[in-house]
């Protein structure tokens, strides 16, 4: 774990820092365990990879995650209804821990993060209305814009991340890419109607909270919680 804050902060071999796509490779190659090989966190739910076998998921959360400075966190979800809740920051009380890295280690990881976000939305060069905000229907991971160059036009598309080859993403999908007018066409006439027409849309939220919550009971069963 240090040494990923390291690799992140810092580099390795005086190339500079690394990336996160670069971490989890190079956690891959030296075939290091995950939380879930060793047993010593429960995962949401079943590993799909491989014996020491990383994404970047698990790493971007180690990096961020405040308690390897020394603050624990207390609070952040609450279960109501059947369905499990985040909570604002000002809802969380703040409990010392012992420090597994340094403040300033983890501050200058927070800044890098904060950077490479803006970096991200800066260098994007298509905008994706449903980009993350709509996730793959055969494995659950959030989809993401993607563009196709033919004939002289550009073609947008989303995709799912994990049908992109050596994507390092927590499982690998086959699922088709959507042309993105089509899935944005789809959307906006779905807004428009329950603008329109309130009741129905009570009705689309009922729904999507109902399906959530048995989502979540599914998940729950296959970890045996």
């Amino acid at each position: 774990m240090r040494q990923v804050f390291h690799w992140y902060v810092y580099g390795s071999d005086k190339n500079g820092p690394m990336s996160i796509y670069a971490i989890s490779c190079k956690l891959n190659e030296m075939g290091v365990p995950t939380f879930a090989d060793t047993g010593t966190r429960k995962p949401i739910c079943p590993k799909q990879r491989g014996y020491g076998q990383w994404a970047r998921s698990p790493i971007n959360r180690m990096l961020r995650n405040e308690t390897y400075a020394g603050v624990w966190r207390y609070g952040k979800t609450t279960r109501k209804d059947g369905q499990w809740i985040q909570n604002s920051d000002d809802h969380l009380l703040a409990v010392k821990v012992p420090a597994l890295i340094s403040r300033d280690l983890w501050k200058a990881a927070q800044v890098r993060l904060a950077e490479n976000r803006s970096n991200g939305r800066c260098n994007r060069k298509h905008d994706y209305l449903l980009s993350g905000r709509v996730t793959c229907g055969t494995c659950g991971l959030k989809m993401a814009g993607s563009s196709k160059f033919s004939q002289g036009k550009v073609y947008l598309y989303y995709r799912c991340p994990a049908t992109v080859p050596n994507s390092n993403t927590a499982r690998t999908c086959h699922a088709p890419s959507f042309r993105a007018g089509d899935v944005d066409a789809v959307t906006w006439e779905w807004i428009r109607s329950n603008i329109i027409n309130p009741d129905e849309l009570l009705r689309d939220c009922a729904h999507t909270r109902k399906s959530a919550s048995m989502r979540m009971n599914r998940s729950e069963s296959a970890c045996g919680w």
